[in-house]
């Protein structure tokens, strides 16, 4: 008897340690990227590190899924950490359950009113297609301007093209 209340005390213990273990907080198994769109209780996140996932020396692979969770006070255009369920549907973009997010700070450059979020927001609102990862995010302090550039999701090669937003 006591052998058996003695391995049933351990497999409780070892299965306390298997759950503590997943839901901790690890920044390796995040998702980093950019919200490019929102809807309802749904965000696309797009990192914008391309890969080379068909191993043909060509990094023009783009990780990017739908999430859906809470995702009050998160805005298009926010830089974001992303933890997923298990549970993540293969197709382009994914699909997955969001179990936590933050939102990524970024500090603001010199003389500039809009921040990152806020010139890529805009950015995005001048464009229909909304399949897009970004580039790069520049801002201009002579000419008060932030040059957004992007690129289409689906054609990532030779697809940059650039979107003004004057800094106000």
């Amino acid at each position: 008897m006591k052998k058996v209340l003695f391995l049933m005390s351990c497999l409780l213990l070892v299965n306390l340690l298997i759950v503590g273990c997943a839901s901790s907080k690890d920044p390796e198994s995040a998702d980093v990227g950019y919200v490019m769109d929102k809807r309802g209780s749904r965000i696309l996140v797009v990192d914008p590190n391309a890969k080379d996932v068909n191993n043909n020396g060509r990094e023009d692979y783009y990780d990017a899924f739908w999430g859906e969770g809470e995702v009050k006070g998160v805005s298009i255009g926010d830089r974001v950490q992303v933890w997923i369920e298990d549970d993540v549907m293969l197709s382009y973009p994914a699909q997955a359950k969001i179990s936590e997010i933050e939102i990524i700070s970024r500090e603001e450059p010199k003389g500039a009113t809009l921040s990152e979020s806020e010139a890529l927001r805009k950015a995005l609102s001048k464009t229909e297609d909304k399949m897009n990862v970004v580039d790069s995010i520049t801002y201009i302090k002579e000419q008060n301007e932030w040059v957004v550039k992007l690129r289409n999701l689906l054609r990532a090669e030779d697809s940059v093209f650039k979107i003004s937003v004057v800094d106000k």
